[in-house]
């Protein structure tokens, strides 16, 4: 470990040696494993322990005068005296130890423990929860930092970059548990603003560290060209889908391409909107999927794609998605040809509106009305536009079918039965006549035939009095030329209905 003499600086944890043993850390990290959690806290117990770990030459001198970050409050460990900045020391070493556990214990057994109190002010400040949420923000900030520099200052094709990238895995990894348990809060305490903040900023740079470390240790990704060839040439407008998925970090399209794959890390995690807490609970799809779209534009094989998808939970029908997104936005045959392939299997995995209005642009109707289908068979309503698309491609019977199927499907929703009335009214309209009218509809379907049509499928079916009344609201120049026709039927016929 690299060990300094005087001011200790906020980032402790992040100047020390990756690679440096932690072998002579076994009797020190020995004891702190095992010592009470609470006699931390009590009768001086985190000052002698710090003692030990400081003749060891194991941790630096601590105290008022080292910087603080911004998030650090002056006045807060002054409150618990040295026995704070001796507290906080150790928590350091086990974080960068690798021991997350003897702080998990002690916010457990101790901050969220109701019945452990002291009447001694020291004491009682240390077993505040809001001191180790203090320790954990500066933390977060300093490791935060690092990264950022890292990822500005080195080389990512140096050693260098790869073992402290894989250090700062570790340790956020480690920081984030700790973070995750007091979110959690005890029972009577909600977790702060601030807080849920730091965590989520915590879990992006974790997994902005962890897509670095990925791509680095991938075999096969050293020889691709880190930048994009493909997408977006020949174009007067950004790539159409990779544009959507940019919108989602909050990034514009011009964002795209990114010039390397530290510049994709740069955009798609540490720039963009501000997602607060939000990022963290959503799981990060919407970074994996701008990245895994990245990794298909620069030529990545299969293997490292399924390695991505195992290492950052995603599904191969989203990664198949993405690779559909990534084939459209290239607009050339072959490519386009390669997507309509993959696209009925995942389509409910896609943007289906934006998709089909895609293919017919490119002049694949026939492949939209496929993406259809494959949705209706999987049990999914269609939109309007898909709707009177695949209307356009039947004729009148088939049109009738389709149309009844619709209202099927609806059932008691009123946005899709909206839907299919506006489709039955649309193939009425189209195919006016006798045969409309011979054909057996239902409560619903009659009910999206033109006024004057509905009036004459009624009497077709003596059903005299409905007509009648349908004809108060079909247009005057047809409803005198009805009536004479219904008159003439009333009395040469027998009626259905009296």
């Amino acid at each position: 470990m690299l060990r300094t003499g005087g001011v200790r600086q906020p980032a402790i944890i992040s100047t020390m040696e990756v690679e440096q043993s932690r072998g002579e850390w076994s009797d020190e990290m020995r004891e702190l494993c095992s010592v009470e959690p609470k006699s931390l806290a009590t009768g001086g117990g985190s000052s002698r322990l710090f003692a030990k770990f400081a003749q060891a030459g194991l941790t630096r001198q601590v105290g008022p005068t080292r910087i603080l970050t911004p998030l650090r409050n002056l006045e807060l460990p002054r409150q618990g005296g040295a026995e704070a900045w001796h507290l906080f020391a150790l928590f350091d070493c086990a974080l960068e130890g690798g021991f997350p556990a003897v702080i998990l214990d002690y916010v457990v057994q101790v901050c969220q423990d109701s019945q452990v109190v002291s009447s001694d002010p020291t004491e009682s400040f240390l077993m505040r929860g809001n001191l180790v949420e203090s320790w954990c923000e500066e933390v977060a900030l300093a490791l935060r930092r690092e990264f950022h520099t890292l990822v500005e200052t080195v080389d990512p094709r140096s050693q260098e970059f790869l073992s402290k990238g894989l250090w700062l895995e570790t340790v956020l990894r480690n920081l984030e548990v700790v973070f995750e348990v007091l979110a959690a809060g005890g029972a009577d305490r909600a977790a702060s603003a601030a807080l849920l903040d730091s965590l989520s900023q915590v879990t992006l740079a974790l997994e902005s560290c962890r897509t670095c470390n990925w791509y680095l240790c991938s075999e096969d990704l050293g020889g691709l060209q880190p930048k994009p060839s493909s997408s977006g040439v020949g174009r007067e407008h950004a790539p159409f889908f990779v544009g959507d998925l940019l919108a989602d970090l909050g990034l514009p399209k011009d964002a795209y391409p990114f010039v390397s794959f530290v510049d994709a890390v740069k955009k798609i995690f540490l720039a963009g909107r501000d997602r607060g807490a939000a990022s963290a609970t959503k799981g990060l799809r919407a970074e994996r999927r701008a990245f895994l779209y990245y990794l298909f534009d620069i030529g990545c094989g299969e293997a490292s794609v399924q390695n991505f998808a195992v290492q950052f939970n995603l599904a191969s029908s989203e990664c198949a998605a993405v690779r559909a997104y990534c084939l459209l936005d290239r607009r050339d045959g072959s490519s386009v040809d390669e997507a309509c392939l993959i696209l009925p299997s995942v389509a409910n995995h896609i943007n289906h509106t934006k998709v089909v209005q895609e293919l017919i642009a490119l002049g694949r109707s026939q492949n939209a009305l496929d993406i259809i289908r494959s949705r209706l068979d999987n049990g999914s309503f269609p939109t309007l536009a898909e709707a009177m698309l695949s209307l356009e491609c039947k004729g009148l019977y088939e049109g009738f079918l389709h149309c009844r199927d619709l209202f099927e499907a609806a059932g008691d929703d009123a946005a899709s039965s909206r839907i299919a009335e506006q489709c039955t009214r649309a193939w009425c309209e189209r195919h006016q006549g006798g045969k409309v009218n011979q054909l057996p509809f239902g409560e619903r379907e009659e009910a999206c035939l033109p006024k004057s049509g509905r009036a004459l499928y009624l009497a077709m079916r003596r059903r005299y009095k409905e007509a009648e009344a349908a004809l108060k609201d079909a247009p005057e120049e047809d409803s005198s030329v009805l009536r004479k026709l219904l008159e003439t039927a009333a009395a040469v016929l027998p009626a259905e209905t009296s």
